[in-house]
């Protein structure tokens, strides 16, 4: 199927858009992008556009995809070059919320050798979906998403072993949204102690009790990488369960 005529199935997606220079422009970047789907408040659009091109290279494309829904096409540079769509994606909102402009969210899709129009597609899915991945940061990648659906999956064979997995203890740390507040900052923050206690303003030592309370409830040390990855497994197949 012919770009244009991509386009013009989700019209509704593209109000005001010519259809017919987009489809041209999406053609020439066809197999070079990854896209951030960004959604903010309504009334917004103007702002988050003018916000967008101050960060917007030359062979960059901002798309208003309608819904309170903008798209930018972010060039996937050579190897020498290389900007991490994650990165550039943190760096729009860190700078949006250090000035107090608006909230946004984002959705990542496309990566090295990714189609445009499928990037399109999986940066608006993982838009839709990152509430359930339930990252603070309001960034979630299509890759993310996938491995959410799959946890999904073992998520209905791990209900066999529930009282194991969810027993009463690890169960009052997973229903305690101050606990969970802190240990998600906590992952989130690569394991950083110094940095999650900048970040929730919290006291060094009443970080540290907080996560021996959490090792003592559920077993994991989640000042570790390996206990830290299953302490997420477990919390995420909880919500998915819930």
């Amino acid at each position: 199927m012919e770009v244009l005529e991509v386009l013009q199935l989700i019209r509704d997606k593209l109000p005001g858009a010519d259809l017919e220079q987009l489809a041209r422009d999406i053609e020439k970047k066809r197999d070079g992008y990854s896209v951030l789907a960004i959604s903010f408040e309504s009334g917004k659009l103007n702002e988050v556009v003018n916000f967008l091109s101050q960060f917007k290279a030359e062979e960059d494309y901002i798309l208003d995809m309608g819904g309170n829904v903008a798209a930018y096409l972010l060039k996937n540079k050579t190897k020498d070059e290389y900007r991490s769509a994650s990165d550039f994606a943190q760096n729009l909102k860190d700078a949006l919320e250090q000035e107090n402009i608006l909230r946004i969210e984002i959705g990542i899709g496309g990566f090295q050798g990714s189609d445009t129009l499928s990037a399109l597609g999986e940066s608006v899915t993982a838009l839709k979906h990152g509430g359930l991945i339930s990252y603070k940061r309001g960034i979630v990648t299509y890759k993310e998403y996938l491995l959410l659906k799959i946890l999904e999956e073992s998520g209905k064979k791990a209900a066999e072993f529930s009282s194991t997995l969810f027993d009463e203890r690890t169960l009052a740390v997973l229903d305690d949204k101050e606990m969970m507040d802190m240990a998600e900052e906590f992952l989130l923050s690569s394991l950083n102690i110094s940095e999650t206690s900048r970040k929730l303003y919290m006291h060094r030592n009443t970080l540290l009790y907080r996560l021996d309370k959490i090792q003592e409830a559920t077993g994991l040390d989640i000042r570790g990488f390996s206990d830290a990855l299953i302490f997420k497994l477990i919390a995420t197949l909880y919500k998915l369960q819930r």
